[in-house]
Order: structure tokens, then C-alpha cells, then sequence
């Protein structure tokens, strides 16, 4: 399942994201859910789980003070954790750079160790292929099917498409 947020995650401590994670992982049925507002081609970055907007982390960028939804951390794990009824953790660059299965047994030992979600590092477009072969993702809603190859929303379509390939 794919549930597109805004890739300056627009939300305040109580913010739907959380929740709606949480939903998605009890309906999804999945031990735990990927989230990355990421969208390297907009200059919307995630490293070390903060999100950065172009070279400047989103908290000391102008929208910190977005008069709706401000943004006073950039740190993602944390403002995740203050919405959510689960644990939240880092699936890191080091991770991401190792590779699509690199990710899967990471996010399997944190799933053992009761982590109900991930905040995912992209800096660069080729750091999402992990989602596409996950059944529950939160990804940037600039993410766009005609964004080229590199859009989450492809991926995750290609995924979905080959699953029911699959199933038939």
C-alpha cells in the first residue's frame, strides 16, 4: 500500500502521518512500514534521518515557520515517534548503499526488535529502489508517475504489478 505525504512532512506532533502509519501497518499487515518524504529530484533529501531542504536541514529553512504545519525538527525518527503508537528507527545511507537485500534484513531484525516503522535515507534518486519491493511505503506526494524512473510512485507500481503477477 502507498500513502503519499507532503516532501517537507507537514506535520506537527499531532500530525495525521503517525497515525496513518500506524494504520497502514495494521491493515497492510506488514511487521513494519517504510517512510521517506524523499524526492532527491525536488532537492527533498533524507540522511542520518533528518530531512533536509536543498543543503539545509527543513528546520532552518523558511518553512520552519509555515503558519499551518511548522517544522521545528528536522530529525524524522523523532517527530514520527511523538505521533506514533510504535516504535520508530533508522534505516540508514550505510544501509541503503548495501542494497535492496541489505535493507530487507535490516528492516527484518528491526521488526523482531518490535520497531513498527522506518525512516528511510535518500539523498539520491537510486536510494528509494528499496520501496519497490515493499508492500507498505509513505513516500513523498511530489512523487509523480511521470517523474521519470526514479519516482517511488513507478516503483511501487512495478512492485504491485509484479505481486499480482505473481498471485495469478
Amino acid at each position: 500500500m502507498l500513502f503519499k505525504i507532503c516532501s517537507t512532512f507537514d506535520s506537527t506532533d499531532a500530525g495525521n502521518i503517525g497515525p496513518v502509519m500506524d494504520a497502514l501497518r495494521a491493515d497492510g499487515g506488514d511487521s513494519i512500514v517504510l517512510v521517506t518524504p524523499a524526492f532527491p529530484e525536488t532537492g527533498r533529501t533524507v540522511y542520518m534521518g533528518n530531512l533536509f531542504v536543498g543543503s539545509v536541514p527543513l528546520n532552518e529553512s523558511p518553512l520552519k515557520d509555515h503558519p499551518l504545519n511548522p517544522m521545528h525538527d528536522s530529525n524524522l525518527v523523532r517527530v514520527l515517534a511523538r505521533q506514533s503508537q510504535t516504535k520508530i528507527a533508522l534505516t540508514d545511507l550505510a544501509v541503503v548503499a548495501r542494497g535492496p537485500d541489505a535493507v530487507r534484513a535490516h528492516l527484518a531484525d528491526l521488526a523482531g526488535k518490535s520497531f513498527g516503522a522506518a525512516i528511510i535515507d535518500a539523498v539520491f534518486a537510486s536510494d528509494l529502489e528499496p520501496l519497490a519491493r515493499w508492500r507498505s511505503i509513505i513516500v513523498s506526494r511530489s512523487a509523480r508517475p511521470e517523474s521519470g524512473s526514479g519516482s517511488p510512485v513507478r516503483w511501487s507500481r512495478r512492485a504491485r504489478s509484479s505481486r499480482m503477477h505473481k498471485a495469478r
